[in-house]
């Protein structure tokens, strides 16, 4: 009898329980991004997340993306890799290129064969 009570109480007392869905939003070239096809992201130590793309890098804020392109100084705008340096400069690597570095004062990539410093 003391079982059926148990049952009943645990029964009774539960509350089914349900989980969050998660929250996704899907960025296109109409949210701001220069391709929809992404090689690669990384999350940078400013909380930037860097999209590498086949035309081009774009640094996302949260709200809004900043591209950059060869005008910017990528060596070339198909980006295939990110990496962020225990330091956390960002590095790039684009097709057939040598890498470039993010270099944040100037708010543009560096070659690296070209970086005199």
């Amino acid at each position: 009898m003391r079982f059926i009570y148990v049952t009943v109480a645990i029964c009774f007392f539960t509350v089914a329980g349900k989980a969050q869905q998660p929250n996704y939003t899907a960025f296109t070239v109409n949210d701001g991004l220069p391709s929809n096809y992404i090689y690669r992201a990384v999350e940078d130590n400013n909380g930037f997340l860097w999209v590498a793309t086949d035309a081009g890098i774009a640094r996302f804020d949260g709200k809004h993306f900043q591209v950059f392109t060869t005008q910017h100084g990528l060596p070339d705008n198909e980006v295939l890799a990110i990496v962020k340096e225990n330091n956390g400069r960002i590095w790039v690597n684009c097709f057939k290129q040598s890498p470039a570095y993010f270099d944040e004062v100037q708010n543009r990539f560096i070659n690296a064969n070209e970086d005199t410093n």
